[in-house]
This record gives C-alpha cells, sequence and structure tokens, in this order.
C-alpha cells in the first residue's frame, strides 16, 4: 500500500520542504493551509499519517485533532503526529492526552528527523 501523507501547515514553505522530502521516499503527499481545510480532506481521503501543525487559523489543530479522533474507526486509526513550535508542557500533555502518535518541535527535528519519526510509526 501506498503512504499518503497529509500536512496541515499554515506555513507555505514548511509545506514545501516536507512535500519535496516525503516524495523523496516515494510517499503520496496531500497539503491543506487549514484546520478547516484539512478536515474536508480528511472526510473525503484516507491517509496512512497526518502531520498537523497546532497553531492554525481559525480552528487549531487540537481541535481538529478532536474531530480526527472521533470519527477514527479503532481498527483504522490515522496516526497524527503533531509538529508544532509550541513546546509548552501543557500543550504537549494536550497533545498526549489527544493520542498523538508523537508531539515533535520544529526547531529541534531536522526535516530528515521528521521522515525517521513517520517511518517508526508506519513501520517503515
Amino acid at each position: 500500500m501506498a503512504v499518503k501523507i497529509l500536512i496541515v501547515e499554515d506555513d507555505n514553505a514548511l509545506q514545501e520542504m516536507y512535500d519535496l522530502k516525503f516524495k523523496q521516499n516515494a510517499w503520496q503527499v496531500e497539503r491543506a493551509f487549514s484546520a478547516e481545510e484539512g478536515w474536508q480532506k480528511i472526510l473525503e481521503e484516507k491517509f496512512s499519517l497526518i502531520l498537523l501543525d497546532i497553531i492554525l487559523p481559525e480552528m487549531d489543530g487540537f481541535n481538529l485533532l478532536k474531530n480526527i479522533k472521533q470519527i477514527n474507526n479503532p481498527n483504522q486509526v490515522v496516526p497524527v503526529i503533531l509538529l508544532t513550535n509550541l513546546g509548552d508542557k501543557a500543550s504537549v500533555k494536550k497533545g498526549e492526552e489527544l493520542g498523538v502518535e508523537n508531539y515533535l518541535i520544529k526547531a529541534h527535528f531536522s526535516p530528515q528527523e521528521v521522515v525517521d519519526k513517520i517511518k517508526e510509526v508506519l513501520f517503515l
């Protein structure tokens, strides 16, 4: 099965960088610039993994994460990795409580390290 990743990130430069990096791994990539756009794509398509920022226009990543977890079939859970600049303990704890696979601080991880984390989560 092909790996298909949804990037929900409002920074176009970051989206393009991860899009390129993921395509180098022969992964399919969809991009959304807001939680609402991401939500629509999630309702319409099946993804192997969602890479999600927290600080997004209108609805934040935590609210999108809650929506994702509510619709996930326990037999087909889509893993979510938070990739954000929010590194405070409360945000990390909230992400963990909402069931993220990984909580990554953007400044602490290179694109290759993010790829490696995705491979760990997807057992690639």
